[in-house]
């Protein structure tokens, strides 16, 4: 395993908890702007924005020439 590897197994835990207080942080969100708001339904829109916009960073880092660096060129 090379030393990319390791650390990202390292930091795996880190990534997904980030992962889920995203979600969170967009489910509160939506819950005081829409208080009658369909939890369940408002949790699949989420993840379905979320899905698309690491499909978009995956397309991203695969036509990269550079890939040293990602920052605000995310567009």
């Amino acid at each position: 395993m090379g030393a990319l590897e390791q650390e990202i197994e390292k930091l795996h835990d880190d990534i997904v908890e980030d992962l889920y207080d995203l979600v969170r942080k967009y489910e509160k969100i939506i819950g005081w702007d829409i208080p009658e708001n369909d939890e369940k339904l408002a949790l699949k829109e989420i993840v379905k924005v979320m899905k698309e916009a690491m499909n978009h960073v995956e397309a991203y880092a695969n036509n990269m020439e550079n890939i040293e660096v990602i920052g605000d060129d995310f567009e």
